[in-house]
């Protein structure tokens, strides 16, 4: 097991054998942790399930965050600190708008949605 610092399992990059992976540690109690290898990288560096490799791991680096939509950043430019107050939800609230936003099936539905997220920021910035 590979030990971390933190509880929880988490996204890493690293090396296995000197061929890069990417893969999620698995928590396995006692704040210890599993890493499996997938198929590709094991062939890469040449490895079967139950060879001793070496192997260095470091966090990987987090997705980058979707880009404003313009519908939505016209509609939040139009409220005084709303572009502002967006960008100071956290990371999931503003996912979580994002992907409300994409499941409008219409443009009539889309602009609806705008509304109510922009709806949404206005009441947090207690207007």
């Amino acid at each position: 097991g590979v030990r971390q610092q933190h509880r929880h399992h988490g996204d890493v990059e690293g090396l296995a054998g000197g061929h890069p992976f990417r893969t999620r540690l698995t928590p396995r109690g006692g704040g210890a942790h599993r890493l499996f290898l997938n198929a590709e990288a094991r062939a890469a560096a040449a490895v079967a399930p139950g060879d001793t490799v070496e192997v260095e791991v470091w966090p990987a680096a987090p997705p980058p965050e979707p880009a404003l939509p313009a519908d939505l950043a016209s509609a939040l430019d139009t409220l005084p600190g709303g572009l502002e107050a967006f960008e100071s939800l956290t990371e999931a609230q503003r996912e979580g708008m994002l992907a409300f936003l994409g499941r409008a099936r219409t443009a009539e539905t889309r602009a609806r949605y705008v509304e109510r997220v922009v709806g949404e920021v206005r009441r947090r910035l207690g207007e």
